[in-house]
C-alpha cells in the first residue's frame, strides 16, 4: 500500500481541501498521512488520520526585533535549518512515504521531496495561477482576451506587478540582511537542485510559483475563463468536507431554528478569518436589516470589529461559525468572495452577494462568478445601507440565479471527480517506479 503524505499551510480553507482529499484518497485503498506548519493537529486527528507538526514557517520579515537581532538569532543555521526542513526530510525516509501532496505555497516542502527523489503533486484551492498577456493573474479584476488592446493592458499589468513585487523583495533582503524567506527559499532552492526555469517569479501567489509541475485544483473546471489548459493542470472538483453537525452551539441552533419558524429568510454574511477590513460595511450592513422583518442575519465577523447601534433579536454576531452547517439552512450568503465558501455556496445552491476587498484571489474569483452570472456583486465602498437592502431583495428573488447554480450543481454531480484524482497519482507514481 502506497503511503500519501498531505502538507498543507492550515488555514482554513486549505485544510478542509486536504481532508477532503485523504478520505477519498483513503477509499481508494491509499494510507495517509498529514503534516503542517499550522496548529491543526486536533482537527486532523478528529478526521481519523495520522499528523506530524512541523516548524513554523519561516518568516523573519515578520517579526518585530531589528535586522541585528534577527540575524543574531539565526546566522548559525542553514537555510534547511531555518526553513524547517531538516525535520521535514527525516520524516519523509523515516515513513517511507511514496508520494507528497504539498500546498502550492509551500515552497520548501516542495524542494524538500524533490531533493529526496519523492514524487510531488502540488495543491491549489484556487483556479489557474498562471498569467500571460492573454490570461490574467488571480489577483486582477480583468477578463482574459485575444484583443490587442486588451492584451497589452494585461500585459502591462503583469510587467507592474512583477516590477513593484522584485523592488519588495529586494528591500525585504535588505532590511534582513539575507534572511527573508524570500533569500532562504532561493538558496534552499539552489541546494536540492531545483530546477530555476520551473519557477514563475514575482507572480500569484507571491514570491514565486511552479510552471510545469502536476497540480490539483480543487474546483470545477467549468467556473474557470475560457483558456487552454496546461497539461500538468487537473481539476478535481470542489473538495467539501462535510463536517458532523456536533460543533454548532445550542445559541446558534436557536436563532435558526427561530428564523425557520417565523419563515424569514436567513442572511449569512462571512469574510473569511483573514480579513480586518468590514467593520463599517458590517455596520452598514446592519442598517440595512434592522428595520426589515422578512430577514435574520448572521455575522461571522472575523477579525473585524463591529460596533452599532443597529443589532437586535434577528442578528447574531459571531467571531466563529462552523460555516457548513450554518449554508445547509441559509437563503443568501454574503461574503467576499473567497474560493471556499464559494464551492460550498455552489455545492448547497445558496445564491450570493459578494463585497470584496480585492484581497489575495478575490478579484479573480469575483470576475469569474460574474463572467458566468452565478452572483450578484456589490461595492464594498460605495454601497450605502439603502443600496445593501436593495441588492439582498434582488439576489432573492433572482430566479435566473437560482437556476444557474442548479445547473452548476448538476454538473458537479456528473463528473467522476474521483478518477480524475485516482488518475493523476497513479500517473506520478508509475512515473517514478
Amino acid at each position: 500500500m502506497t503511503k500519501i503524505l498531505i502538507v498543507t499551510s492550515g488555514f482554513r480553507g486549505i485544510l478542509n481541501c486536504s481532508l477532503a482529499i485523504a478520505k477519498k484518497l483513503e477509499d481508494l485503498g491509499y494510507e495517509i498521512v498529514c503534516a503542517s506548519p499550522g496548529d491543526v493537529g486536533k482537527e486532523v486527528a478528529e478526521a481519523g488520520f495520522s499528523f506530524y507538526q512541523q516548524p513554523s514557517i519561516y518568516r523573519p520579515e515578520k517579526e518585530k526585533n531589528k535586522a541585528w537581532l534577527v540575524r543574531k538569532i539565526w546566522n548559525r543555521k542553514s537555510p534547511m535549518q531555518l526553513l524547517g526542513q531538516d525535520s521535514f526530510a527525516d520524516l519523509i525516509q523515516t515513513l517511507n512515504i511514496g508520494l507528497v501532496i504539498v500546498d502550492i505555497e509551500l515552497r520548501e516542502y516542495v524542494f524538500t521531496a524533490y531533493q529526496q527523489n519523492i514524487p510531488i503533486i502540488l495543491l491549489s484551492q484556487w483556479f489557474n495561477h498562471l498569467a500571460d498577456d492573454t490570461f490574467p493573474l488571480l489577483c486582477s479584476y480583468q477578463y482574459p482576451s485575444g484583443d490587442q488592446e486588451e492584451r497589452k493592458i494585461l500585459s502591462t499589468e503583469l510587467e507592474i506587478r512583477k516590477g513593484r513585487l522584485e523592488h519588495k523583495y529586494i528591500q525585504l533582503q535588505k532590511k534582513t540582511s539575507g534572511l527573508d524567506r524570500f533569500s532562504m527559499l532561493e538558496k534552499y532552492r539552489s541546494y536540492c537542485q531545483f530546477p530555476i526555469d520551473q519557477i514563475e517569479l514575482y507572480t500569484w501567489p507571491p514570491p514565486f510559483t511552479f510552471k510545469n509541475m502536476p497540480t490539483l485544483f480543487c474546483n470545477n473546471e467549468e467556473l474557470e475563463f475560457p483558456h487552454i489548459r496546461p497539461e500538468n493542470h487537473t481539476y478535481i472538483g470542489p473538495q467539501i468536507w462535510e463536517r458532523s453537525h456536533g460543533g454548532i452551539s445550542q445559541r446558534l441552533t436557536d436563532f435558526i431554528d427561530f428564523c425557520s419558524r417565523s419563515k424569514r429568510n436567513l442572511v449569512y454574511a462571512t469574510v473569511g478569518t483573514l480579513s480586518k477590513e468590514y467593520s463599517s460595511f458590517f455596520n452598514r450592513l446592519l442598517r440595512a436589516v434592522y428595520e426589515r422583518n422578512d430577514l435574520m442575519l448572521i455575522i461571522s465577523h472575523g477579525n473585524s470589529k463591529v460596533h452599532s447601534n443597529y443589532i437586535n433579536d434577528s442578528v447574531l454576531l459571531c467571531d466563529y461559525v462552523p460555516q457548513y452547517e450554518v449554508l445547509i439552512k441559509a437563503d443568501l450568503c454574503i461574503n467576499h468572495a473567497g474560493i471556499n465558501t464559494i464551492n460550498e455556496c455552489l455545492y448547497l445552491e445558496v445564491p450570493m452577494l459578494i463585497y470584496t476587498a480585492g484581497e489575495h484571489d478575490q478579484p479573480g474569483c469575483t470576475k469569474r462568478l460574474q463572467y458566468h452570472q452565478l452572483a450578484h456583486v456589490g461595492d464594498l465602498v460605495e454601497d450605502d445601507y439603502r443600496r445593501i437592502s436593495t441588492r439582498i431583495s434582488n439576489v432573492l428573488k433572482d430566479s435566473k440565479l437560482k437556476q444557474k447554480m442548479a445547473t452548476a450543481r448538476q454538473h458537479l454531480e456528473a463528473i467522476d471527480w474521483e478518477s480524475r484524482l485516482e488518475n493523476i497519482i497513479n500517473d506520478q507514481l508509475n512515473l517514478n517506479k
